[in-house]
């Protein structure tokens, strides 16, 4: 929208290469890797009960 604060990512060597930043570009990585914490947790999780019940 016209007025709004946006990131502008650009390297100081290459300012023609610069460009607007997104919340996808920001928060992609933290959350897939999050997800992969969680799901890893749940895993360990199920795993040490079971071995816990044997």
């Amino acid at each position: 929208m016209i007025g709004d604060t946006v990131r502008i990512y650009y390297d100081p060597a290459e300012p023609n290469r610069a460009r607007v930043g997104n919340a996808t570009e920001s928060w992609l990585f933290p959350f897939n890797f999050g997800l992969c914490g969680i799901a890893f947790l749940i895993i360990a999780g199920l795993g040490y009960r079971n071995r816990s019940r044997a």
